[in-house]
């Protein structure tokens, strides 16, 4: 009786060049070679590679083997890297309504494509702006967001409107329109 040696068949297994946008889930790709036997890479290879230091910002990050993983292959990794680049993120002014006389309320604003661990107090710097005072007459003002940095942002905005609206509880004051 002869004994049998099954070795193990060496596997290339590369991630290329990759970009992704700030904050989003990171799907890195890679290729396969050396697969024998019409196996697949989707059935010789589980797990993806990862990042090999924690994406936490914009910039470039090396790609190592993460999870990759195979029962019948010796696995040789050839990582590229990933360029993080900043994310789209709109501040729109929410529009608010105050009756004449009143003091202006809380100026707010609404974000639309915060990363999903980010909160609006990564908008360093974030002014909302209107030029209506408690002595505005009734009409409508401009709110006008401006002033947010983050390098994991391109910052646009969106203005709003304050509406002064007239006051019942002003007896013979004489409201002038505006605007």
């Amino acid at each position: 009786l002869t004994a049998l040696t099954i070795r193990r068949v060496n596997l290339l297994v590369s991630a290329p060049d990759q970009e992704a946008l700030y904050g989003l889930t990171n799907q890195l790709s890679f290729t396969v070679t050396g697969l024998v036997n019409g196996d697949t890479q989707a059935s010789a290879v589980t797990g993806s590679p990862l990042a090999t230091t924690p994406v936490t910002g914009i910039g470039v990050y090396q790609i190592g083997p993460g999870t990759l993983a195979t029962a019948s292959y010796n696995i040789t990794f050839s990582g590229g890297t990933l360029t993080v680049k900043p994310a789209p993120l709109v501040i729109a002014a929410n529009n608010v309504t105050r009756l004449l006389g009143q003091p202006n309320p809380p100026l707010t604003a609404t974000f639309f494509g915060l990363a999903p661990n980010d909160t609006p107090a990564v908008a360093v710097g974030l002014v909302l702006s209107t030029p209506a005072t408690a002595g505005s007459g009734v009409g409508s003002y401009p709110i006008v967001p401006f002033g947010a940095v983050n390098p994991n942002y391109i910052i646009s905005y969106v203005p709003g409107t304050l509406t002064v609206l007239p006051n019942p509880n002003l007896v013979g004051v004489k409201e002038y329109a505006v605007g």
